[in-house]
């Protein structure tokens, strides 16, 4: 696996709501959602299929620029009249390639400043045209992306491309049936607990067990540095308490919404003035709604594992 670029830079990766460039938006452990088609069963666990698609970013966005030599390479998927693409690297898992899949996602932030997926780049010499899409750009939480660290990233990933397996249907028909989220924890030994938790990062994963393979990988390490006393277990449940093995989309990023990342439909305006992008409501699963999480009295003084429980 080609080297990955997790830097974030000199620049503090800080969200606002007058950032206008994905390179000041976007970074290492951020998750893109496609939502693709709900009629395309054909083509489920990959860009476009049905129930949507995750991917995981690893890197910061790069500008290409119309009129660049880059640009005329990539003649073939980018918009008439758009002064820019956007490369993202990303990895993911999907139904269409093997193992953990490496590769540059093209964007395109429309005239209403909305994301659109255009192509694929697993290497510079090789483009694939994708069916446009809208992207959701998910945003982990300032207190998590103010811990991104390079050298762990780069471990995680190592780790997961040790472990990795193909897109596995037998998964995705779990995923379905069964409940995602880490249930009963104050009820269990957190030992056995979290060893079930880290035994599920080597099923044969859909696209949701990347993204919460590498967090949960992550904060296992990062507990791993005396990170305020925390253990694992009580890392991951406060951040990414959900099973790799099994999760819809929805799923994964209803409980990602209820413990804080940012969901924007729209990259924000550049303008102080602007108005706050409003994440819209989300599915913890097919039973529950959270549509006021955000906005309960009560969260900020509840731990967030708890929190979601009593929904």
């Amino acid at each position: 696996m080609a080297p990955l670029d997790v830097s974030v830079g000199r620049r503090p990766l800080a969200i606002s709501d007058d950032v206008e460039f994905l390179d000041r938006l976007l970074g290492p452990g951020d998750v893109l959602n496609v939502r693709g088609d709900s009629q395309r069963l054909l083509e489920i666990g990959a860009t476009g299929g049905s129930f949507g698609h995750v991917v995981l970013v690893v890197g910061r966005p790069r500008c290409i620029s119309a009129g660049s030599d880059e640009a005329h390479k990539l003649e073939a998927v980018f918009p008439v009249g758009a002064d820019r693409l956007w490369s993202v690297p990303i990895v993911e898992s999907t139904s269409t390639e093997e193992g953990l899949h490496q590769a540059e996602l093209l964007l395109h932030v429309d005239s209403s400043r909305r994301v659109i997926v255009v192509g694929e780049q697993p290497n510079p010499d090789e483009l694939t045209t994708i069916e446009p899409e809208f992207v959701e750009l998910w945003l982990c939480p300032t207190e998590l992306r103010s811990q991104i660290r390079p050298d762990l990233c780069e471990l995680v990933l190592a780790d997961m491309k040790a472990h990795e397996a193909n897109w596995s249907f037998c998964t995705a028909a779990r995923a379905f049936l069964q409940d995602a989220l880490i249930r009963d924890a104050d009820n269990r030994d957190h030992a056995s607990l979290l060893r079930e938790v880290q035994d599920c990062w080597l099923t044969a994963p859909i696209c949701t067990s990347i993204v919460i393979i590498f967090w949960q990988r992550y904060l296992c390490n990062l507990a791993g540095l005396a990170h305020k006393g925390e253990s694992p277990l009580d890392l991951v449940l406060r951040w990414m308490p959900v099973k790799a093995d099994r999760g819809l989309p929805d799923e994964l990023l209803g409980v990602m919404g209820a413990l804080g990342w940012r969901c924007l439909k729209q990259v924000p305006r550049s303008s102080a003035n602007s108005a706050p992008v409003a994440a819209a409501p989300v599915l913890l699963n097919s039973h529950l709604n959270i549509q006021t999480v955000c906005q309960d009295k009560e969260a900020a003084t509840r731990p967030r594992y708890k929190m979601l429980m009593s929904l």
